[in-house]
């Protein structure tokens, strides 16, 4: 790895980005701690619709996916059936579908029981719900405080491959040399700073 072009990158994101990705200060451990099935429910709806839109698309809609969604109630989502097209205010039948789907399995497992599996058998856990693979898993799992990680996405890859690098092995080395820095919060930054470019 390209150590010092990393630090100089990161250092340009950093001044770049400002505080625009202040939302990545969270105490994760506390989240994790602290997380029901409403909010697990809310941020696993967030991630199967981030994928692929912009997230300007989804921060306007967002409001709305919640209302579709009964607030993520778990036992009013339980109940419910499939959304028809034409009551989403993102077109994607196929997430709606999806994000339903896994929202049904999690209550049925139980809120707890599922809870306790994904501490035992960490992220990969995930992948058990719809919508959520290899890439995706990185994304939910870091939003609900399981695990401390960036999520390879393209702006990511992009970051590691100026630096000679894997993605995790850039953002735990920049972790390490920016105090309080988490991979979380690393990867927030690097993000901000390439979607804006």
């Amino acid at each position: 790895m390209k150590k010092r072009v990393a630090k100089e990158m990161f250092d340009e994101a950093l001044a770049a980005v400002g505080d625009q990705a202040n939302w990545a200060d969270i105490d994760q451990a506390k989240t994790w701690r602290n997380l029901d099935e409403q909010a697990f429910l809310a941020e696993y709806c967030w991630v199967v619709f981030a994928a692929g839109f912009k997230v300007s698309t989804l921060q306007q809609h967002f409001g709305e996916l919640q209302a579709v969604f009964k607030q993520f109630e778990p036992d009013a989502v339980a109940r419910m059936r499939p959304v028809r097209l034409e009551k989403l205010p993102i077109r994607h039948k196929g997430k709606a579908d999806g994000f339903l789907k896994g929202a049904k399995l999690v209550h049925k497992a139980g809120w707890s029981d599922f809870k306790a599996r994904l501490e035992e058998d960490g992220l990969d856990a995930l992948k058990v719900l719809p919508w959520i693979k290899d890439v995706t898993k990185y994304h939910l799992a870091k939003n609900i405080g399981l695990v401390d990680a960036a999520k390879p996405d393209v702006h990511l890859e992009w970051c590691a491959k100026h630096c000679a690098a894997e993605v995790d092995e850039l953002v735990a080395y920049l972790a390490k040399q920016y105090p309080r820095m988490t991979k979380h919060k690393v990867d927030a930054v690097l993000w901000e700073w390439r979607r804006a470019r």
